[in-house]
């Protein structure tokens, strides 16, 4: 485990490094969609992706203000649910404004397959700096942390972090399989919502900075979790209400590119043909 590093002289924290590098994986993949299933312009795609980074930036915070207070004592200040929950109500706007009124849930699906890449990568910066710890646990994958790390030193805990890391990277292969075919839109982010709400609410078990609530012994996660789950079902169960098909958009290579309904890009016959 390595809570920081010394870069040129500067103390650098893995956490942070492994959270923006989650960013610009996650970012590159969502862009590489927009533009080749969507059509997106370059300003399209740059407006997406900096409205919706900030959303998870700002949905994280506040999501761990809300459940666990303001110290961050229990989590490290920063909540994957409210990110989740945040990118969810903002999407539909953002492909509104930037001329993909009839494409939101399609951006939706892009979006919550890339995030998965993000959380991959933000779950073993959690493992190197110590959030997110294990409880006690002396199996053979038991692991210890140093003294300035966010675990507790010396103890051996269960990684956790790299259990939701290798349940999440699975969730991520499933999403982008389910992307490839062609399903309805919004599908993916059913799926997506219902594997994130059961990945964190087993993980909870075995967090040791789990925060209960109170209520029917859940922690206050797992809660978030359930809400998580239940909005999959919702959402797949719905996801063919008031869809509305939007017209397609043939390149001059006669490319076919999606619509609401249409997974992947076709070859139609040209006017010469």
């Amino acid at each position: 485990m390595l809570p920081s590093i010394n870069l040129f002289g500067y103390t650098v924290y893995v956490f942070l490094l492994s959270i923006l590098t989650g960013i610009v994986v996650g970012n590159w993949q969502f862009a590489r969609l927009l533009r080749r299933r969507l059509g997106a312009s370059e300003p399209q795609v740059l407006s997406i992706q900096a409205i919706l980074t900030a959303a998870f930036l700002l949905g994280g915070l506040g999501g761990n203000a809300l459940m666990y207070g303001t110290d961050g004592e229990n989590c490290g200040g920063y909540s994957v649910m409210g990110s989740v929950l945040l990118l969810g109500l903002v999407i539909p706007w953002v492909a509104r404004i930037t001329g993909f009124k009839h494409q939101g849930r399609r951006i939706l699906d892009f979006a919550s397959a890339s995030f998965l890449a993000t959380q991959v990568i933000g779950k073993v910066g959690c493992f190197a700096a110590g959030c997110c710890f294990g409880t006690r646990y002396d199996g053979p994958l038991a692991v210890s942390f140093p003294w300035d790390s966010a675990a507790p030193p010396v103890v051996h805990l269960h990684p956790v972090q790299l259990y939701e890391a290798a349940a999440l990277l699975v969730l991520w292969f499933i999403c982008r399989r389910v992307l490839a075919r062609d399903v309805a839109p919004g599908t993916v982010t059913g799926v997506f919502l219902i594997g994130k709400g059961i990945e964190r609410f087993m993980a909870e078990f075995l967090r040791g900075d789990a925060v209960q609530s109170d209520i029917l012994g859940l922690t206050t996660a797992q809660w978030a979790a359930i809400a998580c789950l239940a909005g999959g079902i919702v959402y797949l169960a719905l996801r063919n209400y008031r869809a509305t098909q939007a017209p397609a958009v043939v390149t001059t290579e006669g490319d076919v590119l999606e619509s609401p309904g249409m997974a992947s890009s076709r070859k139609v016959p040209s006017p010469a043909a």
